[in-house]
């Protein structure tokens, strides 16, 4: 069970609050029954739908940008 702090909020609440974004999508089981099927078919959804993400936003991304240091790290890409 985690600690509540001073604020009544987890150092996890607090931490997801200040770095954390959610995104939902809903999916209609008629019209959208491929998509479902291919999510359904994935062991991570969400590291495919990263992974689909990251490859469409290389090929945006021109060859002289990616010498740029924001995208030499995954991990420290800004987030617009």
């Amino acid at each position: 069970m985690s600690r509540k702090i001073g604020d009544g909020i987890t150092a996890k609440q607090r931490y997801d609050k200040a770095h954390k974004v959610n995104f939902s999508l809903r999916l209609t089981d008629t019209t959208d029954a491929d998509i479902i099927r291919q999510l359904r078919s994935q062991d991570s959804i969400q590291g495919y739908i990263k992974r689909l993400i990251r490859e469409d936003v290389a090929k945006q991304v021109s060859v002289s940008d990616l010498s740029k240091p924001e995208y030499t790290d995954r991990a420290t890409r800004p987030c617009p």
